[in-house]
């Protein structure tokens, strides 16, 4: 995994006992930008160590759970405006992921965000480093999801699976300035290959 990164990432967090993070990055040989590589994961007990993951992996855009730290997240947003959006899940919402760029938040629907992340990693748009002890625990809290709202102590800990679906959220963003960037990149990317 990358301890830093020259290009722009995004990052998903998952707020709890503990903060676990989940940083992406693209694959730039995807003209679609559909695949991204899995470039770091961490589990942290302060904002502040957040703060130094936006500037070591230039982080674009990152989705972080907006409860039950919702103030602490919200001064964390406010820190990183145009960055950063508190997830709040909706049950009653269907189809594509609400951005509100004024309230810094974002909104999905769960089954939806959780089969969407999932869908990604089968159809092979997630690309992995190489095995250690943090990639397998993410595997083991990726199949620990349920689709329901209610704690279960038998499914596990799902820390970094909500990590990475808020990630992926982040990735699939394809709105602003994003989607601005991935233009121009992908316009040069052309320019070059003439």
């Amino acid at each position: 995994m990358l301890e830093r990164s020259k290009e722009s990432c995004v990052m998903g967090v998952d707020t709890g006992k503990a903060l676990h993070a989940v940083i992406l990055m693209d694959d730039d040989t995807d003209d679609e930008f559909e695949r991204h590589h899995l470039v770091h994961l961490g589990i942290y007990r302060e904002f502040e160590q957040l703060d130094e993951l936006m500037e070591r992996y230039r982080i674009d855009r990152c989705v972080i759970d907006g409860m039950p730290e919702t103030h602490a997240t919200r001064e964390f947003a406010e820190r990183h405006r145009g960055e950063v959006f508190l997830n709040f899940f909706n049950q009653n919402q269907r189809g594509a992921i609400k951005w509100d760029h004024h309230e810094h938040k974002v909104e999905i629907n769960r089954t939806e965000a959780l089969d969407a992340s999932r869908a990604a990693v089968r159809q092979k748009k997630l690309l992995l480093p190489r095995r250690d002890r943090m990639v397998e625990l993410f595997a083991r809290q990726m199949t620990a999801d349920a689709k329901k709202l209610e704690e279960d102590e038998e499914t596990g800990e799902n820390h970094f699976s909500f990590a990475f679906t808020y990630a992926w959220m982040a990735a699939s963003d394809n709105t602003g300035f994003r989607s601005w960037m991935r233009f121009f990149r992908s316009e040069a990317k052309r320019r070059g290959q003439r």
